[in-house]
């Protein structure tokens, strides 16, 4: 896949996408009032290219730092999904929900394009913080699952992310932080 993403690549990984559901208590639902993007799933996504293991490894254990995590912990990421929102697409204000014992929080990984809205709203310790992903680089962001976040409706153009839930080693103790983000080169 060649960076940045242009509209025609956006409108092929549409036509092999899903409507994204979200979870609300032990269902999972399908509301476009709610959550209106486009999902494919881990089966569908290949990552590669010789630099993204090491742009990960290194993404991980700052993210790891920042989110206050003890040093000698590991974080993993296990790919969730690519989402691709549209024109007038969006996410309501919600909390992810824990898919793992040792899950600790959500890594989005903006892949570059050029849109506009679409931000990334976290909230935490009663301030929210808005991130905007880049039109040139890949922009990365961590933030614990207790965070309630919203993706703002996309004016112009396509915004695509890919998702992980971040996992630590199972001895280690989460610290209460907030959201932490890293912009990167690709």
């Amino acid at each position: 896949m060649k960076l940045p993403l242009r509209a025609p690549l956006a409108q092929k990984l549409i036509a092999v996408a899903r409507p994204a559901k979200f979870g609300r208590g032990e269902e999972t639902l399908a509301d476009p009032s709610v959550r209106d993007t486009w999902e494919l799933t881990p089966d569908q996504i290949t990552l590669g290219g010789t630099g993204w293991p090491t742009l990960l490894d290194s993404a991980l254990e700052h993210f790891r730092d920042q989110l206050g995590l003890p040093r000698g912990s590991r974080l993993r990421a296990e790919l969730h999904s690519m989402l691709v929102y549209g024109k007038g697409q969006f996410f309501l204000p919600h909390q992810d929900s824990e898919k793992d014992d040792a899950m600790v929080g959500t890594l989005v990984v903006s892949l570059p394009s050029a849109h506009t809205g679409g931000d990334l709203v976290i909230e935490h310790g009663g301030e929210s913080i808005a991130y905007r992903a880049s039109k040139d680089e890949l922009t990365l962001i961590a933030f614990y699952a207790d965070c309630r976040h919203q993706v703002t409706p996309v004016r112009s153009g396509y915004r695509e992310t890919l998702t992980f839930n971040l996992l630590t080693d199972a001895g280690s103790p989460a610290v209460e932080a907030g959201p932490a983000a890293e912009p990167a080169a690709a």
